[in-house]
């Protein structure tokens, strides 16, 4: 790394040391404990989940033909390496996207060889270790001293080389070490320096979610949701409406042309409900609303999302196009533990390139521990 390039990488991390200084300083403890962390710069980002692990996503220049993604994954605590995966897009000009694909790819750097990969059938694969030291090394760099990096087929038929760009890197790399903890040490993709690698936050443990057994549904439970009889329905509407009102909104309860609509209902305890309504329809996205109910008057409700789109036993999803061709999603599960649906995952898929139907990478904000 040139001497320009350390300064800036140095003074990178101090500003993202000090943004997030400032930020823990007016956060109140428990959400320091538990919140997630999101940077988008150009053509990378970072996410970094509840448990330190932090994910870096890049992408080819914004309107290349030529989509590619690679991810960088680092655990939170000393010594933890950085991990690596690839994965290809389809091109605008080619039909079959499985044959577009090579099935070895080559990883170069400016002009210089640095080693091959076999792609498993859906265009994607891990790096090994060398390899992901050398892309870290080139992407760590500032942006005009960075050196051009392409996979490109190694194939003897010829196919135009997939170009990664470095927009976003250096500022997203070193992000991930501030979060981290990671400023000045010997670890630090950005600038590492010598203070002591031992002095890096530990990983914090995914939260433990138990879900609870729930009863089976009977044929009395579901027929609460199907407008008969009509006074305790529309007690059952009112309480929802009043939860519902806290803390999201549910317009089609209010709705004249919803009343006939059926609601699905669930048991989850032998006093409690799920129950779900339609809540919301856009362009390419739907929401139900979830509430928990209590099974006799005065039906006391409580709200737990707008955005429901699929639920099971004691599970409930909420997966959101970030637009109309599905290649970014957002996801969000819920799970019952037997006193309240408790978040038990939040994610997306990375930015919105074109790299894969349903979304490129899993990038979580929260994440827990699942000891059923």
């Amino acid at each position: 790394m040139t001497q320009r390039s350390s300064a800036l990488g140095a003074a990178l991390v101090a500003a993202f040391g000090t943004a997030l200084v400032a930020v823990a300083a007016v956060m109140p403890a428990a959400a320091q404990a538990t919140s997630g962390f999101t940077v988008v710069q150009d053509d990378w980002e970072l996410v970094c989940d509840n448990t330190r692990t932090c994910r870096a996503a890049g992408y080819h220049p914004f309107g290349g033909t030529s989509r590619v993604s690679v991810l960088l994954v680092r655990a939170g605590g000393p010594r933890t390496t950085v991990t690596g995966h690839v994965r290809l897009g389809e091109s605008d000009d080619e039909a079959d996207t499985a044959a577009a694909w090579p099935a070895r790819l080559a990883l170069r750097i400016g002009e210089r060889h640095i080693g091959t990969i076999t792609l498993r059938a859906n265009g994607a694969t891990d790096l090994p270790g060398p390899l992901v030291s050398a892309l870290v090394a080139a992407l760590a760099r500032r942006e005009g001293d960075a050196a051009e990096v392409t996979w490109v087929s190694a194939d003897a038929s010829p196919r135009p080389p997939w170009g990664l760009s470095s927009r976003g890197a250096v500022e997203v790399l070193a992000a991930m070490d501030a979060h981290q903890g990671r400023i000045g040490t010997p670890g630090a993709l950005v600038a590492p320096g010598t203070r002591d690698e031992g002095l890096v936050p530990p990983a914090r443990p995914a939260p433990i979610l138990v879900a609870a057994r729930v009863p089976i549904t009977t044929t009395a439970d579901r027929a609460l949701g199907r407008r008969k009889p009509a006074a305790m329905l529309r007690a059952m509407r009112d309480a929802m409406r009043r939860r519902g009102a806290d803390v999201g909104q549910c317009e089609d309860l209010d709705d004249p042309n919803q009343r006939d609509v059926a609601w699905d209902v669930w048991r989850l305890s032998a006093t409690r409900l799920a129950v779900t309504t339609p809540c919301w329809l856009a362009a390419y996205n739907s929401g139900s609303g979830l509430w928990v109910v209590t099974d006799r008057p005065p039906y006391r409700a409580t709200f737990v999302t707008n955005g429901a789109t699929e639920w099971k036993g004691p599970e409930a999803w909420s997966e959101q196009r970030g637009r109309g061709v599905g290649d970014c999603l957002s996801r969000t599960q819920w799970t019952w533990d037997g006193r309240r649906f408790v978040l038990a995952r939040d994610e997306t898929t990375g930015l919105c390139r074109e790299v894969a139907a349903g979304g490129t990478w899993s990038l979580p904000t929260w994440v827990t521990r699942d000891e059923r």
